[in-house]
């Protein structure tokens, strides 16, 4: 693949990147957590900027397409500015993107052209051909390629992990109520377990 698919997406700056990666359906609490997480880290290094990756049409909605996000794409984009991005890069998830291997995701995307400083991942975040790109694997890398990693813990609520998956079981039951409270504002939540 040509190393340069990637150069319509963003433009090619020298400012150091603080990243996240992934769909972010909701931008709910367990999202914002990790976007709150990287404000607070880049006080140590100002002169980076919060940037995150993200996808359209969803990766899961991509290859399950009877499921729906839980917000349109303008307002996930709206939240992830209001919840602490600096940028926001939108990729349109396809067999092409998906092919993608993750050194070459990582090296030629986020290390070469994004100018990776560090690249923030849940402890079950995956990304690159077949999920390879995983926390043990970009720790590894990140020693050759001269970057940090920050694994930012999930959110538990009435011992559940908060994901866009448990808030979408939610609303099937008729649990709106409850389902709202996970896309709500994080530090506004009650009952949180932080690991």
């Amino acid at each position: 693949m040509n190393q340069d698919w990637f150069k319509e997406y963003s433009k090619v700056g020298n400012q150091p990147s603080l990243i996240t990666i992934g769909g972010f359906d909701g931008v709910h609490i367990g999202h914002q957590k990790i976007l709150h997480s990287m404000r607070k880290y880049q006080e140590m290094y100002p002169k980076t900027r919060v940037l995150v990756i993200t996808f359209d049409p969803l990766p899961k909605q991509f290859f399950y397409p009877t499921i729906q996000p839980l917000i349109p794409l303008s307002e996930r984009i709206s939240k992830l500015y209001q919840h602490g991005a600096d940028e926001v890069i939108v990729l349109p998830f396809s067999q092409k993107i998906s092919s993608v291997s993750a050194e070459h995701f990582l090296n030629h995307f986020l290390v070469e052209h994004l100018k990776l400083h560090t690249l923030f991942l849940g402890p079950q975040h995956r990304f690159g051909k077949d999920g390879r790109g995983d926390i043990h694997f970009t720790t590894k890398m990140s020693y050759n390629l001269n970057f940090k990693v920050q694994e930012v813990s999930p959110v538990f609520v009435n011992n559940k992990q908060v994901s866009s998956s448990l808030i979408r079981q939610l609303k099937a039951d008729n649990q709106n109520e409850e389902a709202n409270n996970l896309l709500n504002e994080f530090n506004t939540i009650d009952h949180l377990i932080l690991p």
